[in-house]
């Protein structure tokens, strides 16, 4: 057995959501609750499997079906069908989906006719292969699919009473579909703004320079120039570091800085472990700082402090002024930094 499977337009889904038939009382026999009638001894084996067990929009769903041969050749009818969570029945002809009673076997509609299952021999085959959308009316929830192999011909004519109808195999599976729209994805990055590109490691000869608001006293923070600096490394005892690292990804930047002075009373390390900003076609820069400030002296402190600088950057020169704000001292220093590419 081989049937190809194909994606189903958007418009079978919408099909079955508006569909109005409910489960009925002769189903009931065809359902994990109520399977009472599958004969027993060498009879055809079928099992249906979904991909997954829960899905999203645009999540495609994949039903397989594995028919395993009894001793002696038989000649079934496959009957595939789905219950929505509001309990509407529809049964599916591997091309579209078909609205059903629940308690007139008049309106089940095969799969397959006659299918003729050679004796110990399995089938194998993809019956649905198809993306969720997002149609009104198909409500998240729990669906149930089902498979059930009746001898063939034995539900043609006349509706069948639940007593009268011979079940040789059956099967069922559950998914849960959860209606989670999918994350937007974001745009492409624009391209390098002007052909500019400012990823590479500066040299910081201005330092950082500012006033702090609280004490009302003047800081002056300087670093001097050491080209291999790791700024991995958080803790650094040598006053000659100062350096900033940026990468550049279209407009977007990202880095890191290490600024250290060394006086006579005590140490001061700036570490800015994340930088982000944006480089504009004018040369403008924007950065965000994060990191972590301390003095190691007598009494030795420490905060974090976050703040945004901007300014310009024109032949491998950048010139940054702004804020920033440390969070347990409560100051803000004014700060100014000067670098030059290497």
């Amino acid at each position: 057995m081989k049937f190809c499977a194909r994606p189903l337009p958007r418009r079978f889904w919408h099909l079955a959501a508006r569909g109005t038939c409910v489960v009925g009382g002769l189903l009931a026999l065809l359902l994990p609750s109520g399977m009472a009638r599958a004969q027993g001894g060498d009879v055809p084996t079928v099992s249906i499997t979904a991909n997954q067990g829960s899905f999203n929009i645009g999540d495609v769903l994949r039903l397989s079906l594995s028919i395993t041969g009894s001793a002696a050749s038989r000649a079934v009818d496959e009957y595939l069908f789905v219950r929505f969570p509001n309990e509407q029945l529809f049964f599916f002809d591997l091309a579209s989906f078909h609205p059903a009673r629940g308690d007139d076997s008049s309106t089940f509609l095969p799969a397959v006719r006659g299918l003729v299952i050679p004796p110990r021999t399995t089938l194998n085959s993809i019956v649905l292969e198809a993306p969720l959308p997002d149609a009104d009316g198909l409500d998240g929830g729990v669906y149930t699919w089902g498979v059930v192999l009746t001898p063939a011909g034995a539900l043609e004519g006349p509706s069948r009473r639940a007593q009268d109808i011979e079940v040789v195999s059956s099967s069922f599976t559950t998914i849960t579909f959860t209606k989670r729209r999918p994350e937007p994805v974001a745009p492409p990055l624009p391209p390098l703004p002007g052909g500019l590109d400012a990823s590479g490691s500066y040299v910081i000869t201005g330092g950082v320079s500012g006033e702090t608001t609280v004490s009302g006293g003047g800081s002056f923070l300087t670093g001097g120039v050491r080209p291999d600096v790791d700024l991995t490394v958080q803790s650094f005892f040598d006053p000659s570091i100062s350096r900033l690292v940026l990468a550049q990804t279209g407009t977007q930047l990202s880095g890191r800085m290490f600024l250290l002075e060394e006086e006579p009373e005590f140490l001061v390390e700036v570490v800015a472990l994340s930088i982000v900003g944006t480089l504009a076609e004018s040369g403008g820069v924007t950065l965000t700082f994060n990191g972590a400030f301390s003095v190691q002296g007598n009494p030795a402190n420490a905060s974090n402090f976050s703040g945004t600088l901007s300014g310009t950057f024109l032949d491998g020169t950048l010139r940054l002024r702004g804020q920033w704000s440390f969070s347990a001292t409560r100051r803000t220093f004014s700060v100014v930094i000067d670098g030059v590419r290497e």
